[in-house]
Formats: structure tokens, C-alpha cells, sequence
């Protein structure tokens, strides 16, 4: 088998050495290289046995679930496979609800998918009543969404409003419902850069932003 795998031949000596959490993070990044390509993952034991259990294995199962991997039993051999059927679900509820609760006053502009790196897509609407661009982007299973003028100024949903931005159907109607909330009163900053300087603009105006703490104080 042509495959590719992390082994720590001083295990006991990180273990002394460092924190589970630190040690975690070895594991992480290793994983995040073979996740970014869409790689099928080969499991040297048998998941089911592992879930939930206080060990490095389950998390690192637990961590391929939770960024759009499932199990796959090949008579023994036990993978993992990047679950395309789950993003795509995803993108049908971000148009089910974008058209639920926006009606007529927007349309879909745009799908890019490219689950193969973290589960990665992009939705874009027109928002008509503003005459603003709406852009869904996803990767692993966290979104945002922004808001773009005709003049490329942009503001964050999140930026504007927190919210739960982890990929779930409840999760994705309640953003929705906050954006339509936030765009219908139309009173938030967006932002732009030009010649190399950041710039925030709302109903009082255009601003140079010169300093950091502006971005944190309206």
C-alpha cells in the first residue's frame, strides 16, 4: 500500500517532555497536511472500539469526524473518506433557508466546491434590496458569511454579530435569520483597503482607519 504515516520513534521522551496538548498538536498539524489533500486515511485499528475514549487515537478520530471524514469497513480494513454527501447537504440547506427567508429579495450567483481541501466551498447570493453580494465560505465545518457593496467594501457577519458558525442545519438558519435581521437595519461598518491603507465607511461616511484599536471601537 503506497501510503503515507506519522510514527514518533521518542514517544517516551515527549511524553516527559511535553504536555498532552502540545504533544496533540504534533498530531495535528500531521493530520491537517493529509485532510488539505482529500487523502483517504487507513486506520490501524477498528474505530468503533475507540470512540469516545480518553486516548490520542479517539481524538484524532473524533478530529477526522469532526472536519468531514467518515468510516469505511472494507471487510476488516478500516478507512476513512472525506463525506462529500455531507457538504453537499450543507450547501442545500444554505439554499433552502437563503430562499425561505429572503424570498425574491435574493438569488444565488455562485457555487465553488473543493471539498478535497478542508471541506472548503463557496456560496454566493445578490442581495437585491441593497444591491449588496452575500458570500458563504466554509472550510472544515466552520462558515462565515460576508457582505460586499457594488464597491467591494466588505463587512463580516460574524464581525457585526457573533453567532454559532459550526456547520449544522439549526446553526445555518439562525446565521441567516441574523443576517436578514443586520441587513435590514443597514447600519453596520464595511470596510476597503486602497493605495495600501484601510478604510471604514458607514451611513456618517468614509474614515482612514490609522490605528488597530479603531477596528475594536466602531
Amino acid at each position: 500500500m503506497d501510503a503515507q504515516y506519522f510514527q514518533l520513534d521518542n514517544w517516551d521522551e515527549l511524553v516527559a517532555k511535553y504536555s498532552d496538548d502540545e504533544i496533540w498538536k504534533m498530531n495535528e498539524k500531521f493530520l491537517d497536511i493529509q485532510t488539505s489533500s482529500g487523502r483517504e486515511i487507513y486506520l490501524s485499528h477498528n474505530p468503533a472500539e475507540y470512540i469516545d475514549k480518553k486516548q490520542f487515537y479517539s481524538r484524532e478520530l473524533q478530529y477526522l469526524r469532526d472536519n468531514g471524514y467518515r468510516f469505511i469497513d472494507e471487510g476488516g480494513i478500516y478507512d476513512m473518506r472525506l463525506d462529500s454527501a455531507f457538504y453537499n447537504n450543507m450547501i442545500g440547506v444554505f439554499d433552502l433557508y437563503m430562499n425561505k427567508i429572503f424570498g425574491t429579495d435574493i438569488r444565488k450567483t455562485e457555487t465553488v466546491c473543493k471539498f478535497e481541501h478542508r471541506g472548503f466551498f463557496r456560496l454566493g447570493y445578490e442581495y437585491f434590496p441593497n444591491h449588496y453580494k452575500i458570500e458563504v465560505e466554509n472550510e472544515f465545518r466552520t462558515f462565515d458569511i460576508t457582505i460586499f457593496d457594488d464597491e467591494q467594501a466588505f463587512s463580516s457577519l460574524f464581525g457585526i454579530s457573533k453567532f454559532n458558525n459550526q456547520l449544522g442545519e439549526e446553526n445555518i438558519k439562525n446565521s441567516i435569520l441574523l443576517l436578514k435581521a443586520v441587513l435590514l437595519r443597514n447600519d453596520f461598518n464595511m470596510y476597503f483597503y486602497k493605495d495600501g491603507k484601510q478604510y471604514r465607511k458607514n451611513s456618517k461616511g468614509v474614515k482612514r482607519i490609522k490605528h488597530i484599536e479603531e477596528l475594536f471601537n466602531g
